[in-house]
């Protein structure tokens, strides 16, 4: 059974995911004033051909140079950007439909989000009602949430240009990444075990390119384990 959601749904969707997200706010847009990045004025301005997303990487990349003491490549925090923005998108989503009936609408106008002062990353995300299901079957319901989420996720990455040259595998891969992600900890933290197991990622977030970092464990980057 699939109906409409109201407002008193949303908030208690929203109050759950923040206490089990636990690093990042996820409120109603009502809550306060509203958060400062707008998902709909970032997508729009990248289908004018604006690079809305520029301060960001910018702000990232001088923090990294303090950090490491060396200007990281221009790569990194070009990934770094594009996963985190997704990040906004797919945790909430993900987490709300493994810990109830309900399946979020992340479309742009619905989605608002602030950054962590000194690293940069989304902190706190806000929705509005929008078109919020009640969901009932599991399984329905986790296909919808992709489903909504990959509506929005695809549209960025059509249209980020961070001024390094990313291929359809990095961006495409980074989409299918982090909605993974964000399901396999929905599941850890949300369904009874046992979890899905991590999967080898498809897009790199070039953290390797620092003085002293490494891989990931699940980077495409290394060989593939034996047998598979």
């Amino acid at each position: 059974m699939t109906q409409a959601g109201t407002d008193a749904d949303r908030d208690l969707a929203l109050s759950l995911v923040s206490s089990r997200l636990g690093w990042m706010d996820v409120l109603p847009a009502w809550h306060g004033s509203p958060l400062p990045w707008s998902c709909v004025d970032v997508v729009d301005a990248q289908d004018r051909g604006e690079d809305p997303t520029a301060p960001w990487r910018r702000a990232l990349a001088e923090t990294t140079a303090r950090q490491y003491r060396q200007d990281p490549p221009p790569a990194m925090p070009a990934a770094f950007v594009l996963l985190w923005y997704l990040d906004v998108l797919a945790n909430p989503v993900a987490f709300a439909a493994a810990l109830g009936p309900w399946v979020l609408d992340p479309s742009p106008g619905n989605v608002r989000f602030d950054l962590q002062t000194d690293q940069h990353y989304p902190e706190a995300a806000s929705f509005a009602t929008g078109d919020l299901l009640l969901v009932a079957d599991p399984a329905q319901r986790q296909d919808l949430a992709r489903q909504r989420y990959l509506a929005h996720a695809g549209r960025f990455v059509d249209g980020y240009r961070p001024g390094v040259k990313m291929s359809s595998r990095q961006r495409h891969g980074a989409v299918e990444d982090t909605w993974e992600i964000a399901s396999r900890r929905a599941a850890e933290a949300c369904l009874p075990p046992p979890p899905p197991e991590p999967q080898r990622r498809q897009s790199c977030c070039f953290i390797f390119t620092l003085p002293g970092a490494s891989t990931c464990a699940m980077c495409p980057r290394l060989s593939p384990p034996a047998g598979r």
